[in-house]
Order: structure tokens, then sequence, then C-alpha cells
């Protein structure tokens, strides 16, 4: 009870500093590198593409390492890789302005901090009395990083330049490194069960990334449809986009206790797909906003998508998974998630550059969430309910 209490404090505060430290150098590197290091647009969004597919797999690793030598450790052996790999950057925008060495490091400094994710949810997973509640917690605290590192990012920038970005990102691995040491390591007891396939991946894990690579290549529309679409078609002032992202940090905060209450009565497959509903509804009704609030009213419903079904998500990776694997699970369903966010802002941007018309841009940006449902109501919710329904029946969830 002690180390489950301990740990879901500590979780979420490692979740916002790491959150914290990433997304203040993320929102601004690819202005630094077109406006600093005179990168073209193609070849920045070439760098983001690959640091995209690089964190996948290194989420999959880390995931492995973690159920072969404890997910405390790899927290802590990432957190220390980041920190040098922000240390390393810093000095290559300050001293030597190469653009080839900072993207190299670029990359490799997104997949280390992307890999943070898998011990993370494993720990989480291992520990929380109920996963879901677990992961909601989990998911507030990374909201709160990345509701302030932005405004931090931005304020470092205009007083003191770009590179100082990466000193405030070595300064979070630091203050993280102290949270982390506090963390208590959880290992997974053997488990048996049929549909818990061990050592290969159960095909079931297949099935229910591709409804999370799709749900997520919507989200991936945040990067370059959305601002976009906003700026050109609608004159939304950059300003005004920081205002609809901002509502949607808060929206977070605000709702996601409530929706997790909410989950865990009506189940995680109900949660889960209500989720991927209203999040594609959210972001489709944005061809028909003309103005700011008409913006945010869809983001607060996009997120409120979001409340339901990224919790529920990685809730239901633990209902399909043998504790001694669930690191190796988080991973690659972590990898899916990651493969979905690189592939939306290249089927935006290709709606953005064949369409005019603001309902085909958005059809397109969003009708993968219509088969994401579709996948996981045909292949995956009767066994999730089935499993759930198992697990209740020896375990009472708290609500």
């Amino acid at each position: 009870m002690i180390l489950r209490k301990t740990n879901d404090l500590l979780l979420p505060v490692s979740s916002s500093l790491a959150g914290m430290g990433f997304s203040s150098t993320w929102v601004f590197t690819s202005l630094y590198m077109h406006d600093a290091l005179s990168i073209s647009y193609l070849f920045a969004g070439l760098v983001f593409t690959v640091s995209g597919l690089s964190a996948a797999m290194s989420q999959v690793l880390a995931g492995r390492l973690g159920d072969r030598f404890g997910h405390r450790n790899v927290l802590l052996a990432l957190i220390g890789l980041s920190g040098v790999a922000y240390f390393l950057i810093f000095y290559v925008s300050y001293f030597l302005h190469s653009p080839l060495v900072f993207s190299i490091l670029f990359v490799v400094n997104i997949s280390i901090n992307s890999a943070i994710l898998s011990p993370l949810n494993s720990l989480v997973s291992l520990s929380s009395s109920s996963s879901l509640k677990g992961f909601s917690y989990l998911r507030m605290g990374n909201n709160v990083g990345w509701g302030f590192g932005p405004v931090i990012g931005g304020t470092i920038v205009s007083l003191y330049g770009y590179p100082y970005l990466y000193l405030f990102g070595v300064a979070m691995n630091v203050a993280n490194a102290f949270v982390a040491l506090s963390i208590l390591n959880v290992r997974g007891r053997t488990t048996r069960n049929p549909v818990k396939a061990r050592g290969r991946i159960n095909p079931l894990f297949f099935y229910l990334g591709m409804s999370a690579l799709l749900l997520f290549m919507i989200q991936g529309q945040e990067s370059v449809t959305l601002p976009n679409f906003a700026g050109s078609f609608r004159d939304i002032t950059a300003f005004g986009l920081g205002i609809i992202f901002f509502v949607n940090g808060l929206c977070v905060i605000l709702l996601q206790v409530p929706i997790t209450r909410i989950t865990s009565r009506i189940g995680l497959s109900k949660g889960y797909t209500i989720g991927i509903a209203l999040f594609t509804i959210g972001f489709f009704t944005m061809a028909f906003d003309y103005n700011l609030l008409e913006f945010v009213i869809s983001m607060v419903v996009a997120t409120i998508g979001e409340n339901f079904g990224f919790p529920a998500g990685n809730a239901i990776v633990t209902t399909l998974s043998r504790n001694e694997n669930i690191g190796h699970h988080m991973g690659v369903f972590n990898a899916f998630i990651s493969m979905g966010r690189s592939m939306g802002p290249v089927v935006g941007g290709t709606a953005l550059t064949l369409f005019a018309s603001p309902v085909k841009i958005w059809s397109l940006a969003t009708v993968s969430g219509v088969v994401a449902i579709l996948i996981y109501m045909i292949k995956l919710s009767r066994i999730v309910n089935a499993e759930e329904k198992q697990a209740s029946e020896t375990v009472d969830l708290p609500s």
C-alpha cells in the first residue's frame, strides 16, 4: 500500500518534469533550425519524421530492458542520458552551429525522451491499484508540464536566446533524477492467462496498436494542420493558437478525474470508443470554425475525447498483459502511438496541399478515427470486456 501511494504521487511528478523540459524545447526547435541554422522546412520536417520513427523503436527497447533490469533502473538511466543529450545540444547550438550535428543530436534526444514513457507507464501499471486511475493521474502530470513548458520556453527565447532552452532541459532532468531516485521499483509477478500471451506479442496487441496509431494520426494534426488551417484559412493569430492549446491542457487538468470515474463505471471499451469518437468529432468540426471561440469549443470536445480514450488505451494494455511482460507491451503500444504522430502531419500536409475546401481537409485528416473505432469494436471490444469482468471478480477497483 505504501509503495502504491508513493509511486502514485511521484510518477506524475516525474512525468510533469519530463514533459516540461521536452515541450519547452520541442515547440521552438523547428524555428531555431530554420532561423538560426538556415535549415529548410523540408529538411526540418524530415528530421522530425525520422525522430518519430526512432522514438517508436526506442520505446520498444526501453520496455524490454525494463522487464529484464527493472523499470525504475531504466527510467533513471534514460533521465541521465537525456540530461547529457540536452547539454550536448546546448554546446552545439551555442558554440558549433552545425546543422548536421544538431539534427543528429536532436533525433537522439527525442528518442531518449520518448523512451521515458515506457518505464513510466509500466511502473504505473504495476504500482496502481487501478491502472485507469493511475494512467489518468500520470496524464494530468504530463499535461501540467506541457502546459507550462512552452510558456517558459518562449520566455527563455525572448530573454536569452535559443541555446538556453537546452540548458533548461538539463535542469529539468536534474530535478527529475532526484524524483526518480525516490520512486520505488516494482517487478511484475508471473501470471497465467491464455489471453495474455507470453514471449511473442499477442496478435490482440496488433489490433489495439493499429487503433491507437490511427487515433494518434489525428493528434498529429496539432503540429501542422491545425496551426496552418487556423492561421491561413481563419486568420487566427499566434496568440490565439496559444489560447487553443492552453484550453486543451486546462481541460485535462480539470476534467480528467471526473471522466476517469465515468470510465471506471461504464468500462474500458466504452470509454475508449467514446474517446475516439469525441476526439474525431472535435477535430472534424474545426472545418466549420471561423473564430477563436469556435475553435476553443471544438478543442474542448476533442480534449474530453482525450480524457476518455488516452488513459483507457493504456489501461487496456494492462488488462491484456502478463505482469512480467508489461514493459515490452507498453513499449510496443507507445511505438504505435509514435508512428501515428509521425504519420499525422504527412496526411494533414497532403490535405492542405490538395484541397481548398475545409470540409475535405478535415475529412482526410480525421477519417482514421472512424477506422480506429471499427478495428477496436470488431477485434477487441468483446475480449477486453471479458478480461475486465474477470479482473473485477477478484479485485475491487476504486471508483
